[in-house]
């Protein structure tokens, strides 16, 4: 029973103050639909999409995907579903490894994830690998972890192409095994991040959702020698905004972008991975990260909370899954 029913009166003179009460109540609907109307503004159009399926190797961009609760789906290629480590269960990415910004991924139509890499042939893996495969345990920034070992060939080839001197693996997330909670990561600033215990992610650094504005990446080049590209800093979402006001991400708490519908969880903080170049898998000097030190990092009193490391792009979490596509309109809520 709706909670004003009481209030609905009855006997004589009940019709007419039934239908007061009614028409005061159509009022108020209205008023606050053109309120909600208000709050709800247009504040750009997606310009660019991004799946990541290999942790640290280049991103598919895709024209439209599907917006999951723990990350970005294109076809069969899941944000971040894949992972490289060593044996004896540390997670490998390019802040060790640059050259795995060369490896590019692919989703071929029987099933089958291709990745492919300068000099190499192409390594094919089953995407739905069977139980039978081993566990593998690791750590992922201070969190154990398990997934699904891909077997001796993919270890190979990984080894081979990054002229490592130790053996490494790749490992595949299973749903079945531990996940990630969010609110239990070891995050600077955690207690302070509003995730929920249904947050969990696969193998990202934080969020399952990063978005940034094309205005933004303008404004840092404008202070940049050389300029730097969206790919350096890795987003899900690029945002050509109505405005040219960067960093207006900062301050969009609730957005609906297509049919989907997510929620701010907190800033992306960078480091030494920016710093390397997307195209040749060389750390490239100390820029951007020098450039967005000197004016991106958290007030002083926060830096207690959320750590020195500057600050670009946002991380989102899921609160109405979906499609999203290239052009669709970006509303801020609230």
């Amino acid at each position: 029973m709706a909670p004003w029913a009481t209030l609905v009166p009855t006997g004589r003179g009940a019709a007419a103050v039934t239908i007061g009460l009614l028409a005061s109540m159509a009022a108020a609907v209205f008023m606050y639909r053109n309120v909600s109307a208000r709050r709800r503004r247009l504040v750009g159009r997606v310009s660019r999409l991004f799946v990541y399926p290999l942790k640290s190797a280049r991103g598919v961009e895709v024209s439209e995907a599907r917006c999951l609760p723990t990350g970005m789906k294109f076809q069969q290629l899941t944000d971040r579903h894949w992972v490289i480590t060593t044996e004896d269960g540390a997670s490998i990415t390019a802040r060790k490894e640059p050259r795995l910004l060369l490896v590019s991924c692919s989703n071929l139509s029987n099933g089958i994830l291709c990745l492919s890499a300068p000099g190499m042939a192409d390594l094919k893996v089953p995407i739905q690998l069977p139980n039978k495969c081993s566990t593998h345990h690791f750590r992922l920034f201070q969190m154990d972890m398990e997934g699904r070992d891909c077997g001796k060939e993919a270890s190979v080839w990984l080894t081979s192409f990054l002229q490592s001197a130790i053996p490494y693996r790749l490992v595949q997330y299973d749903e079945s095994l531990a996940t990630r909670p969010m609110r239990k990561m070891k995050v600077p600033g955690i207690s302070q991040i509003p995730c929920t215990k249904d947050d969990k992610v696969e193998f990202p650094d934080f969020g399952p959702y990063m978005l940034i504005t094309e205005a933004s990446l303008e404004d840092l080049n404008s202070r940049l020698e050389k300029q730097v590209s969206i790919h350096n800093f890795r987003p899900n979402i690029l945002v050509r905004g109505c405005t040219p006001t960067p960093y207006a991400e900062d301050f969009w708490k609730t957005l609906e972008v297509g049919n989907v519908k997510l929620r701010f969880l907190t800033h992306c903080t960078r480091c030494i991975f920016t710093t390397i170049d997307p195209e040749t898998g060389v750390k490239d000097g100390h820029e951007p990260l020098d450039t967005l030190n000197s004016y991106r990092q958290y007030e002083p009193s926060l830096r207690k909370v959320f750590g020195s490391a500057p600050c670009f792009g946002v991380y989102l979490a899921i609160i109405n899954p979906g499609i999203i596509q290239v052009g669709d309109p970006v509303y801020s809520i609230g």
